[in-house]
């Protein structure tokens, strides 16, 4: 019986032991360290007279609570122009 035990024992330690050799040689992704749901306020304009010069679009927006603009979506369409002048 002492050897059984000594033989489990012999056991876990081995699988505890491979278990760290893994976690230490293998990368694990981060993901999202943090999220939460806030309250902000979102606004909808529409912005251009409609020309070739000054298209129509619409504009979201994003308030904090106390006036201060947090995100503007115009910010991913001056990016997608950037993007497409470097093609």
């Amino acid at each position: 019986m002492d050897d059984l035990c000594k033989l489990n024992a012999a056991l876990i330690e081995a699988q505890e032991k491979g278990a760290r050799m893994m976690a230490e040689r293998t990368a694990r992704p981060r993901g999202t360290d943090k999220a939460r749901v806030i309250r902000v306020i979102v606004t909808e304009s529409l912005l251009g007279r409609g020309t070739a010069d000054d298209p129509v679009s619409i504009i979201s927006q994003y308030w904090s609570l106390d006036g201060r603009l947090l995100a503007d979506s115009r910010l991913t369409d001056v990016r997608k122009e950037y993007e497409n002048a470097l093609d």
